[in-house]
Protein backbone atom coordinates (compact mmCIF):
# COMPACT_ATOMS: atom_id res chain seq x y z
CA UNK A 1 0.00 0.00 0.00
CA UNK A 2 1.84 3.45 -0.94
CA UNK A 3 1.24 6.15 1.09
CA UNK A 4 -1.47 7.65 -1.39
CA UNK A 5 -3.28 4.21 -0.61
CA UNK A 6 -3.22 5.18 3.11
CA UNK A 7 -4.63 8.69 2.69
CA UNK A 8 -7.26 8.11 0.21
CA UNK A 9 -8.38 5.31 2.91
CA UNK A 10 -9.08 7.66 5.68
CA UNK A 11 -11.34 9.47 3.47
CA UNK A 12 -13.99 7.08 1.92
CA UNK A 13 -16.11 9.56 0.20
CA UNK A 14 -13.58 11.84 -1.45
CA UNK A 15 -13.78 11.44 -5.11
CA UNK A 16 -10.61 11.22 -7.41
CA UNK A 17 -11.40 11.52 -11.39
CA UNK A 18 -8.66 11.37 -14.04
CA UNK A 19 -7.99 14.60 -15.35
CA UNK A 20 -7.30 15.35 -18.93
CA UNK A 21 -3.07 16.53 -19.69
CA UNK A 22 -2.49 19.61 -19.28
CA UNK A 23 -1.62 20.91 -23.15
CA UNK A 24 1.66 22.17 -24.17
CA UNK A 25 3.27 23.96 -26.73
CA UNK A 26 4.91 21.42 -29.00
CA UNK A 27 7.91 23.11 -30.12
CA UNK A 28 8.72 24.51 -26.67
CA UNK A 29 8.83 21.25 -25.42
CA UNK A 30 11.16 20.26 -27.97
CA UNK A 31 13.50 22.87 -27.19
CA UNK A 32 13.33 21.42 -23.36
CA UNK A 33 14.10 17.96 -24.21
CA UNK A 34 16.98 19.34 -26.90
CA UNK A 35 18.53 21.43 -24.05
CA UNK A 36 18.76 18.58 -21.04
CA UNK A 37 20.08 16.25 -23.94
CA UNK A 38 22.60 18.60 -25.53
CA UNK A 39 23.37 20.30 -21.44
CA UNK A 40 22.44 23.68 -22.97
CA UNK A 41 20.79 27.07 -21.54
CA UNK A 42 17.07 27.63 -22.56
CA UNK A 43 15.80 31.16 -22.96
CA UNK A 44 11.75 30.77 -22.52
CA UNK A 45 8.93 33.05 -22.43
CA UNK A 46 7.14 32.15 -19.09
CA UNK A 47 4.08 33.39 -17.13
CA UNK A 48 4.16 32.41 -13.74
CA UNK A 49 0.52 31.75 -11.85
CA UNK A 50 1.02 35.85 -10.21
CA UNK A 51 2.06 37.01 -13.60
CA UNK A 52 -0.27 39.56 -15.96
CA UNK A 53 2.08 38.33 -18.99
CA UNK A 54 5.23 36.08 -19.58
CA UNK A 55 8.42 37.26 -18.88
CA UNK A 56 11.93 36.60 -20.37
CA UNK A 57 14.04 33.75 -18.23
CA UNK A 58 17.12 32.44 -19.07
CA UNK A 59 17.02 28.59 -17.40
CA UNK A 60 19.26 25.69 -17.00
CA UNK A 61 17.23 22.48 -17.39
CA UNK A 62 18.20 19.43 -15.28
CA UNK A 63 15.18 17.23 -16.04
CA UNK A 64 11.16 16.82 -16.99
CA UNK A 65 8.34 15.67 -14.54
CA UNK A 66 4.97 14.54 -15.17
CA UNK A 67 2.51 15.10 -12.30
CA UNK A 68 -0.93 15.33 -11.69
CA UNK A 69 -1.57 15.64 -15.46
CA UNK A 70 0.91 17.90 -16.28
CA UNK A 71 4.59 17.82 -17.60
CA UNK A 72 7.12 20.24 -14.92
CA UNK A 73 10.33 21.48 -15.95
CA UNK A 74 13.02 21.25 -13.13
CA UNK A 75 15.77 23.78 -13.90
CA UNK A 76 17.72 26.63 -11.91
CA UNK A 77 17.30 30.09 -12.95
CA UNK A 78 20.79 31.40 -14.28
CA UNK A 79 21.40 33.30 -11.13
CA UNK A 80 19.78 30.96 -9.05
CA UNK A 81 21.24 28.19 -6.81
CA UNK A 82 18.05 26.26 -5.65
CA UNK A 83 15.97 24.10 -8.96
CA UNK A 84 12.36 25.27 -9.41
CA UNK A 85 10.12 23.41 -11.19
CA UNK A 86 8.27 25.28 -14.30
CA UNK A 87 5.00 24.05 -15.71
CA UNK A 88 5.83 23.35 -19.35
CA UNK A 89 2.42 24.01 -20.16
CA UNK A 90 3.11 28.19 -18.94
CA UNK A 91 5.80 28.36 -21.31
CA UNK A 92 5.11 30.70 -24.52
CA UNK A 93 8.36 29.85 -26.53
CA UNK A 94 11.43 28.18 -25.51
CA UNK A 95 15.01 28.19 -27.50
CA UNK A 96 17.86 26.31 -26.99
CA UNK A 97 20.89 28.32 -26.20
CA UNK A 98 24.83 27.77 -27.03
CA UNK A 99 25.67 28.26 -23.50
CA UNK A 100 26.69 24.89 -21.72
CA UNK A 101 24.59 24.49 -17.52
CA UNK A 102 26.61 24.41 -15.14
CA UNK A 103 27.47 20.80 -13.80
CA UNK A 104 25.18 20.67 -10.33
CA UNK A 105 24.37 17.70 -8.63
CA UNK A 106 20.92 17.69 -7.76
CA UNK A 107 18.88 14.36 -6.54
CA UNK A 108 16.07 14.86 -9.08
CA UNK A 109 13.82 12.00 -7.45
CA UNK A 110 14.56 12.90 -3.69
CA UNK A 111 13.07 16.30 -4.81
CA UNK A 112 10.34 15.20 -5.94
CA UNK A 113 9.96 11.88 -3.70
CA UNK A 114 7.58 13.45 -1.16
CA UNK A 115 5.36 15.21 -3.80
CA UNK A 116 1.98 13.92 -4.61
CA UNK A 117 1.40 17.09 -6.86
CA UNK A 118 3.24 19.73 -7.89
CA UNK A 119 1.73 23.14 -7.39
Amino acid sequence: MTALDRILATVPDLQVQAQAPAPHDAEAARAVVEAIRRRRRLRVRYRGMRDDDARSRELEPIALHFAAGAWYVMAFDVDGDEPKTFKLARFAEATVLPAAVKTRDVDVEGVYAQSVAVW
